[in-house]
């Protein structure tokens, strides 16, 4: 039986839609440690941009933040597919040409929130799924 899908694959820009795609691989476990290292530098880039950018949606970006580690988490224990989709989600969200400007907009993070929403829900964390529209 097919299970009916809450987060199908969001309706982002053609152009954000083929970055996923090019930036999903599944890396050895060995290289796992570097997507951490770019989550925190990100916020920490994100951290320093709050005086300047009255747009940013800093209390969605430590959400989604917090949801890419718990898939780094779990990156050992799924498919070769998963994991590509994993490194996909993290490389989009720390990219800085991901269609839409993550800090110019207050709905910038939206289009990263639809892809790690996507995963979560792909690797079987759809409890972890962010309602973004509240944030």
């Amino acid at each position: 039986m097919f299970r009916r899908r809450r987060h199908k694959w969001p309706k982002v820009p053609p152009n954000a839609a083929g970055l996923f795609r090019s930036l999903s691989e599944a890396l050895p476990a060995t290289e796992i440690s570097e997507l951490s290292i770019a989550l925190n530098r990100y916020l920490e880039e994100l951290e320093g941009d709050l005086d300047t950018e009255d747009n940013l949606n800093f209390a969605l970006a430590t959400e989604l933040i917090a949801c890419c580690r718990k898939l780094l988490d779990i990156y050992a224990q799924v498919s070769d597919k998963q994991r590509a989709m994993i490194v996909g989600a993290i490389r989009y969200l720390v990219s800085d040409d991901d269609g839409v400007n993550d800090a110019a907009l207050m709905c910038g993070f939206d289009d990263d929130a639809q892809v790690v929403n996507h995963v979560l829900e792909e690797v079987g964390l759809l409890e972890h799924c962010i309602d973004y529209r509240r944030v």
